[in-house]
């Protein structure tokens, strides 16, 4: 719910569907790249596509702990500014068809 106004006041018009689980809870030195595959797999019907091919995603963080297969889609945000103007239309760019 944070995300989606947060986005919305940004001018963002798509939609976010959902988070990814936190497996670190279990695990600290689980890279985080995997929650994001881990969701991916568990919603390829949702996307269309199987995970190999599933490339219309953004990561937003302010860390780098993911799958190197990842790194086109990580975004990283300043946790001191947050979501900038700047990183909204990049992300909204990378996105848009």
């Amino acid at each position: 719910e944070v995300a989606r106004e947060i986005f919305k006041r940004k001018g963002f018009e798509g939609e976010i569907i959902d988070k990814t689980p936190d497996l670190t809870k279990d695990n600290p030195d689980f890279v985080r790249g995997n929650e994001i595959l881990k969701w991916i797999k568990l919603n390829e019907a949702l996307l269309g596509n199987d995970y190999k091919n599933y490339k219309e995603y953004a990561i937003l963080d302010d860390k780098t702990f993911f799958l190197y297969s990842q790194k086109d889609h990580l975004f990283l945000i300043n946790p001191q500014t947050g979501l900038t103007q700047e990183n909204g239309k990049e992300i909204i760019d990378f996105l848009s068809p």
